[in-house]
């Protein structure tokens, strides 16, 4: 079984994204471990490779930047690789592809290339300055780490390698692994993906969430995590959004948490009242535009409680648009009975409108309702 990976990634600042088609195809052969972080191969001197400092990806071609013992590895990648994910060896190539390491500087670099001979046959040349020469078991074990670390730099294999990890130990060798990630891009296909294999309780949740809030600082990928929590399905819905209300703390972005709060009313199951925490999150942001839609699609829910209906009323007291009041709360009236008991939040949010034109536009509509 193999796959064709499609993902762009970002590590760390140094990154520069020219296509978003990453050309490896993963050979699926498992064996009983996969690679599992405390058994990884290391550097010639027993340390770590450090993880990747720049991914570049130009059409079928794939630029990686590693460090390993403090010296520069570059990685060059084009067209489908076949790799053995336990063993960590490159054990096929499509047509016309190769896979290329260079560690040190050019006049006693060490260069590995693989590629098809004429023949046909997988050739691994290995080279050290001029000279052409066999690799050795510590040669080796470099290699195994240069080709775990292509892994993690690109996400490839991210579904069998999260499969094999929670066989290991559950989420915990998972989110260990997330620790050797450089990108939070490739971080967020991890998290995504363990997310669509098990199925996490509440307390497991926590410390998933907790993770990715130490871990993550994009606010777009802490914003995709969050939403996949929400579609992964759960019995402990009141629970798990609460989790996801208390870690969107760490999105900045107020457009972006304004499109997760959306998606929390479109897909928070309708027989159950958003809790005031919701509102209180809301009640955070400071876009006339952000709030408003957010407020709006509570809007289009079925069947506001009073209490619900009572927090969209505070909430629409940190719009200052009456544009954006005004459609906020003719679109109340025209669905629900403003109780007396809630009356007094409607006035309130009324007093705070300067234009004449807009406020009569809603008192008109809550005339007529």
């Amino acid at each position: 079984m193999s796959l064709v990976l499609k993902v762009v990634h970002r590590v760390r600042s140094k990154t520069k994204i020219v296509s978003a088609l990453l050309p490896l195809t993963l050979a699926c052969m498992l064996g009983p471990r996969l690679g599992a972080v405390q058994n990884e191969p290391r550097c010639r001197n027993g340390s770590g490779m450090a993880g990747a400092s720049e991914v570049e990806v130009s059409g079928d071609r794939t630029h990686i930047q590693l460090e390993c013992d403090g010296v520069a590895i570059e990685v060059l990648v084009k067209g489908n690789i076949e790799f053995s994910v336990d063993r960590l060896e490159i054990v096929d190539l499509g047509q016309r592809a190769y896979f290329k390491v260079r560690e040190g500087k050019v006049a006693d670099a060490r260069r590995l290339d693989v590629s098809r001979s004429w023949s046909g046959n997988l050739e691994h040349r290995w080279t050290v300055g001029r000279k052409t020469l066999d690799m050795s078991e510590a040669d080796r074990s470099w290699l195994r780490a240069v080709v775990l670390e292509t892994l993690r730099a690109t996400g490839a294999g991210v579904e069998e390698r999260v499969a094999e990890l929670l066989q290991v130990s559950g989420s915990e060798s998972a989110l260990d692994e997330i620790d050797h990630l450089a990108g939070d891009q490739v971080k967020g296909l991890y998290y995504r993906e363990i997310l669509r294999q098990a199925k996490l309780a509440p307390d497991s949740l926590a410390s998933f969430l907790g993770h990715v809030k130490k871990s993550v600082s994009t606010d777009f990928e802490i914003r995709e995590v969050l939403e996949a929590v929400l579609g992964a399905g759960s019995n402990y819905e009141e629970e798990t959004l609460g989790l996801v209300l208390a870690t969107s703390t760490s999105i900045d972005s107020e457009f972006e948490l304004s499109r997760l709060l959306g998606r929390v009313a479109e897909v928070y199951p309708k027989d159950l009242e958003l809790p005031a925490t919701y509102f209180r999150s809301m009640q955070q942001m400071t876009s006339d535009l952000g709030v408003g839609k957010v407020l709006l699609a509570v809007a289009d829910r079925p069947e506001l409680s009073p209490r619900e209906l009572t927090g969209v009323l505070g909430s629409a007291l940190i719009v200052s648009s009456d544009f954006e009041k005004a459609q906020l709360l003719t679109s109340l009236v025209r669905r629900y009975s403003i109780e007396s008991s809630m009356r007094p939040d409607l006035n309130r949010v009324l007093s705070t409108f300067t234009s004449e034109h807009e406020k009569k536009r809603v008192l008109t509509t809550l005339g007529r309702s």
